[in-house]
């Protein structure tokens, strides 16, 4: 992420860009911009308010699948 940002926010992923507002013109890092593609991180994700319903389905889960498109530029 980038420098200085331990978090981010994203939508809930059924086709959408991932982001609450897709600016290009936006003079501020697009979330995971600048990180290095040798970067030894994780990925953490984390449903704190999940109850009922809810919960019952993430515990279910066997998969996940994450859609990631990048650019690399030399």
């Amino acid at each position: 992420m980038p420098r200085g940002c331990s978090a981010i926010a994203l939508s809930h992923g059924m086709n959408d860009s991932g982001q609450f507002v897709l600016d290009f013109n936006d003079t501020r890092y697009l979330p995971f911009e600048g990180i290095p593609v040798n970067d030894g991180g994780s990925l953490t994700l984390s449903f704190p308010d999940a109850t009922d319903r809810q919960k019952a389905i993430l515990q279910s889960l066997n998969d996940i699948i994450l859609h990631i498109r990048y650019t690399i530029r030399s």
